[in-house]
């Protein structure tokens, strides 16, 4: 069983999949398909469990 790692826009807190070398990038950026505001990745993960 795997655990989802996601991370959250932290403006309009839409929740997105990440890709496991995001999270070796200190400075991996993203832009929010929902408002467009840019943020660094694993500033802002979550964990959930498996469904």
């Amino acid at each position: 069983m795997t655990t989802p790692i996601k991370t959250q826009c932290p403006h309009c807190h839409a929740i997105f999949n990440i890709k496991k070398t995001q999270l070796n990038q200190k400075t991996a950026n993203v832009c929010c398909e929902h408002c467009q505001h840019s943020f660094l990745v694993n500033n802002n993960l979550i964990v959930t469990n498996d469904t």
